[in-house]
């Protein structure tokens, strides 16, 4: 069977997250499911892109001897395999993909990511943003031409997963310390997921967290540099899709300032309308053409609002635009699919008046996905405040049906984790 083609037998998706939504066009094409499942009763006779999400009960009334298709992360791969085989499902009837269990992270194993931010610097590719205790970048790698770039990043990311497992300390990985390096069951293809294309743009927020604003106010007045180091990105993006170094499923996502503001907004937004994507925007403006790309399934907006209150929007936005933010989500929530950033920062957004006003938000627009972040340079520095109202943002959020993930360190999710389940104990 090749990599596309459909299978016969009758296939459940299993878990409704940010993995089964990702990769619904993928999964869509490859085998056909009849049903979403489930253990999370709140999501029980709902749907998710037209298809029924059904308890493990119902789906085995209705479908027996079903195939079941596991929709999840490389880190809790197999913890929802064993569930399911404790639910007395044999492994004959779980489409397994191959699997090898080690040291890695989400980033090396999936992403690529593409720089090219100034006319004085080579542009780049990368495997994340930073390393996420804020210590160091993730290391760069260059080449003479696309060809050699490309070939090297390869090399580098085994490179680097080979030292990550190495009892030896001779050569120590730059991503030895980074909080997201996990031990989990990865996928042995290492196919590139997602790609992240970053170049020069301008923005009118200012984030206090955003760690290209300084780029972005240097290059915001040089239209013309700003032009064509982003032509000079799509091309890149265009020799990717030519050798088959990404296909059309890997996802795109848009990193470079407000995207709705560029000079070059709709051929931006045309390169996009061949594979899934996720595009980042303040939504500060609303956009008919984006919003026609982003009702196409698979597709998301991500938009990362930070706050319950106008206040302290205005205190990490640096523009008084709540309101006008607000009215755009709506929008775009009755369109698309839009996943909400909560990034924490200490003494600023982490206090009972914003996380209720942001609870708040989430239910009047019927948005079913929270992504809880920390501030890139400060994972390590959440204060027991801060970690107590994440708990209570996920606690009040996962009451009325909300999937929540996370961007943060794996003591601080076991930390949340623990807490949760002390409140769920009657």
């Amino acid at each position: 069977m090749n990599s596309f083609q459909k299978i016969s037998s009758l296939v459940v998706i299993w878990s409704v997250g940010n993995y089964a939504r990702e990769y619904f066009p993928m999964l869509n094409e490859k085998y056909a499911p009849v049903a979403f499942g489930d253990n999370d009763a709140k999501k029980h006779a709902t749907d998710l892109f037209g298809i029924p999400i059904l308890s493990f009960e119902e789906i085995e009334a209705r479908h027996p001897g079903c195939l079941y298709y596991i929709a999840a992360d490389e880190i809790n791969y197999l913890n929802v395999l064993n569930s399911l085989i404790e639910k007395g499902v044999t492994r004959s009837r779980i489409i397994i993909e191959e699997y090898k269990e080690y040291k890695s992270c989400l980033f090396l194993e999936n992403y690529m990511c593409y720089e090219n931010y100034s006319v004085d610097t080579e542009w780049s590719l990368q495997f994340c943003c930073a390393n996420s205790d804020g210590s160091n970048k993730s290391p760069l790698v260059r080449g003479r031409d696309y060809e050699e770039a490309v070939y090297n990043f390869f090399a580098m990311r085994d490179r680097i997963i080979d030292e990550l497992n190495s009892s030896s300390n001779f050569m120590p990985s730059p991503c030895l310390n980074c909080c997201m390096v996990n031990m989990g069951s990865w996928r042995t293809d290492r196919e590139i997921r997602r790609f992240v294309l970053s170049y020069p743009g301008t923005c009118n927020f200012r984030c206090v967290y955003c760690c290209i604003n300084d780029m972005i106010n240097c290059n915001s007045n040089k239209i013309n540099d700003i032009n064509r180091l982003t032509e000079e990105s799509l091309r890149f993006l265009k020799f990717l899709r030519d050798k088959h170094y990404i296909n059309k499923h890997t996802h795109i996502t848009i990193n470079s300032g407000e995207i709705l503001i560029h000079t070059m907004r709709d051929k931006i937004l045309e390169a996009l309308e061949d594979n899934p994507c996720f595009i980042n925007s303040n939504i500060s403006q609303y956009n008919e053409k984006l919003a026609k790309i982003l009702s196409i399934k698979g597709n998301a907006l991500k938009t990362s609002l930070d706050a319950g209150t106008p206040e302290t929007f205005a205190k990490i936005k640096s523009v008084d635009l709540f309101d006008k933010v607000c009215q755009n989500l709506c929008r775009y929530a009755s369109q698309t699919h839009v996943i909400l950033q909560y990034i924490f920062l200490p003494g600023i957004n982490d206090n009972e008046r914003d996380i209720d006003g942001f609870i708040a938000i989430l239910q009047k627009n019927e948005i079913k996905n929270v992504q809880i972040k920390s501030d890139m340079n400060n994972t390590l520095k959440l204060n027991k405040n801060t970690i107590n109202m994440i708990i209570r943002l996920t606690h009040n959020a996962q009451k009325i049906g909300i999937n929540i993930s996370y961007v943060l360190s794996p003591f601080q999710k076991q930390q949340i984790e623990n807490k949760l389940k002390a409140l769920a104990k009657p």
